[in-house]
């Protein structure tokens, strides 16, 4: 939904959270005021606002009180040289942009976790080249345009980490490391390459290649979705009184973090699925509808 003045952007929280909407996105061209607006709205009801950003920047942002960053640095237009209050200086940021002043990522870093602002990773999105798996369920016009628009030439999922995601994986273990609230999250979908469910292995396999451990990346795939959610008592572990979707893997991903693909059975609400069965149904089907 567009927005085009404060007063608009509670008027919309409000709009769609009487609907039944439970949390809102903000995107990239809104100002300081109209976020900070959107905020205060869906504070007033218990909600929370997460943003992919641009025009306003994520110290800026964590200062308005938002509660969550999507694509951790990735966006971030903090490290924009001339970047100019409540406009998008366009383009995502450059390797090189967040390795010109490491210090002032570092404090970013730390003002994010005083905050208490949650930061989503979405590293498959940047990883495609080397690991694209699922793109087998697109309809074929879909999977013709991820491929043809392939920000990379196709490598091997064995290939060395690109330098630009090893970059995006330290700023993430860094925010881990200090306290912080990360989250796991997958983007794009459709044409970026990127399939929900595959990808969530891939940001997995990622942390893990980055230096987490990998029970800290299950903790981040898992346990801290459902904290941000306030949902941690009912699920996002393994104990007794909660509720629990499993997976049956035959291998141990503790000792390499690949076995997470060799998913035997999954269930859900009690009841087992075979995942084979289930991608067969909707292969060559997935961004039809």
């Amino acid at each position: 939904m567009t927005i085009g003045t404060p007063e608009a952007a509670a008027k919309a929280v409000d709009f769609y959270a009487d609907q039944g909407a439970t949390s809102f996105k903000a995107y990239t061209n809104l100002t300081r005021a109209e976020l900070g607006a959107a905020i205060q709205a869906a504070h007033r009801r218990g909600l929370k606002v997460t943003g992919h950003l641009c025009s306003v920047t994520l110290r800026e942002a964590a200062d308005l009180g938002i509660d969550d960053i999507e694509h951790g640095f990735m966006a971030a237009s903090d490290f924009k040289a001339n970047k100019q209050p409540d406009l998008c200086p366009g383009g995502g940021t450059s390797e090189a942009e967040l390795a010109a002043d490491p210090a002032k990522a570092d404090a970013l870093l730390d003002y994010l976790v005083q905050k208490k602002v949650a930061y989503t990773s979405t590293l498959a999105v940047r990883d495609t080249a080397r690991n694209s798996p699922g793109i087998e369920v697109y309809a074929p016009d879909v999977r013709a345009l991820f491929e043809n628009n392939r920000r990379q030439p196709k490598s091997s999922p064995d290939a060395p980490m690109p330098s630009g995601l090893k970059q995006l994986v330290g700023f993430a273990k860094a925010f881990y490391d200090k306290g912080g609230l990360l989250l796991v999250g997958t983007d794009p979908t459709g044409g970026g390459g990127v399939v929900p469910g595959f990808a969530n292995h891939t940001e997995i396999e990622n942390l893990v290649q980055g230096g987490f451990r990998f029970e800290e990346a299950i903790k981040a795939s898992t346990l801290n979705g459902a904290a941000y959610l306030g949902r941690a008592e009912k699920i996002g572990t393994v104990a007794a009184g909660k509720q629990a979707d499993l997976v049956l893997i035959a291998g141990d991903p503790s000792t390499d973090v690949r076995d997470v693909r060799k998913v035997e059975i999954v269930f859900k609400e009690g009841v087992g699925y075979d995942p084979k069965k289930l991608i067969d149904a909707v292969r060559g089907k997935a961004g039809l509808y």
